[in-house]
């Protein structure tokens, strides 16, 4: 089994809005406290490939995850049913498409965008062999 971790720095270059402050709408934030990560996990057992991508991030519309699903297929031989996509639901991070109409930036998009493909590729580059064990526990724990 290979298995390829990477992560990319997702955090606004610029300042923008921010998502889940209703009050601080068209006020962008004014400092950054920690920086927002899209993190990658791929794993290929020589028949299938499967990836996982979380982003600190409130969410995103369904079309990026959809979008990365075909970029994920075309370059990686990843099934769409084998991409996995969480959005942490994190209130400190950027406004993205479908947030709220009129806040999100096209510039964050795009690099949003390129730093997630980026991501997913560097993980399938840098791949290494390992092994995945399962186990299962049973008992009164109360």
């Amino acid at each position: 089994m290979r298995f390829g971790v990477a992560r990319d720095l997702i955090t606004p270059p610029f300042a923008m809005n921010m998502a889940g402050y209703g009050t601080r709408r068209d006020r962008g934030f004014e400092t950054i406290h920690d920086d927002l990560f899209v993190r990658a996990l791929t794993l290929d057992d020589g028949r299938r490939r499967a990836a996982l991508l979380t982003f600190d991030a409130l969410f995103h519309e369904r079309s990026f995850n959809d979008r990365l699903a075909a970029y994920a297929r075309e370059k990686h031989g990843v099934p769409p049913e084998l991409l996995v996509v969480s959005w942490t639901h994190s209130h400190a991070g950027p406004a993205t498409a479908d947030y709220d109409p009129g806040q999100e930036s096209p510039e964050y998009e795009a690099f949003l965008w390129e730093r997630t493909v980026a991501c997913l590729d560097r993980a399938f580059l840098n791949s290494f062999a390992g092994r995945l064990s399962v186990g299962n526990v049973e008992g009164d724990w109360g």
